[in-house]
């Protein structure tokens, strides 16, 4: 399996993705997983699509359990 090296802006945004995780953002680590299975190069839309009751939906943390929806953009 190939691994293709990050680049040193890609390394800094995934620690600052990283960091907001470990801030109560529990459904970051789910869309980095599911973002390593893309192709790279694609484009694609990701929704997080989190419940109504969730305080993320009025600018607080998520304490929900979103459904993570990525869909290819095809070229």
């Amino acid at each position: 399996m190939n691994t293709p090296t990050l680049t040193r802006r890609e390394r800094r945004q995934l620690e600052r993705v990283a960091v907001k995780a470990r801030r109560g953002q529990p459904y970051i680590e789910s869309l980095l997983a599911a973002g390593a299975t893309l192709p790279r190069g694609s484009v694609s839309i990701v929704e997080v699509l989190h419940d109504d009751w969730c305080p993320k939906m009025r600018g607080g943390l998520c304490r929900c359990q979103p459904d993570i929806v990525i869909l290819e953009v095809a070229a």
